[in-house]
């Protein structure tokens, strides 16, 4: 009926470095709010790095979730990641490395909203990012990092429709616990 929806890809770019890194995306709309697994496949230990560009609003940190409004709406942004992992917002940042900036037009930069992940971990690894209105109860309730064949397991999905649909359109990645 229109309300999940999925897509799976992976990027084979790192395939070539050490560990033979790939990255795959789930991407998963369940009416208005949008899940995102990550899993960087491969072996060893390496540098990992996330960005989400967020809109310009009063970003609200909230342990490992990030609040706002923006034009009458209430938005919410939150991370589950392989422990010790942690997100960080940054906006208009010079030192130590650039980071938080937009150019919408040539010779102009602009301090933007955006959230950032970086560490350096062992692969196998997943990252799992939650976009949503702030009143949708859907939250991640478990899953391995390590282990990207396990399910990710959610909580706070009440439609018994939504359920049955959601490992079909993930193919298992996402379940509703």
């Amino acid at each position: 009926d229109g309300r999940v929806g999925g897509f799976v890809g992976e990027h084979t770019g790192y395939a070539h470095w050490d560990g033979r890194v790939i990255h795959r995306r789930t991407i998963c709309r369940i009416d208005d709010a949008y899940v995102i697994v990550d899993d960087l496949l491969g072996l060893g230990e390496h540098e990992v790095r996330l960005r989400w560009r967020m809109c310009d609003a009063d970003w609200r940190e909230q342990g490992q979730m990030w609040r706002a409004r923006r034009d009458e709406a209430a938005y919410r942004i939150s991370l589950a990641a392989p422990d010790g992992v942690a997100g960080r917002l940054v906006s208009g940042q010079d030192s130590p490395t650039p980071e938080g900036w937009q150019s919408l037009y040539y010779g102009e930069k602009t301090p933007s909203p955006t959230l950032r992940v970086a560490d350096r971990m062992p692969l196998p690894a997943c990252i799992v990012t939650i976009v949503a209105p702030s009143d949708n109860p859907l939250s991640v309730s478990g899953f391995d990092p390590g282990d990207p064949e396990s399910p990710v397991a959610l909580s706070g999905l009440d439609d018994p429709e939504l359920r049955s649909s959601l490992s079909g359109v993930t193919r298992g990645r996402l379940v509703h616990e």
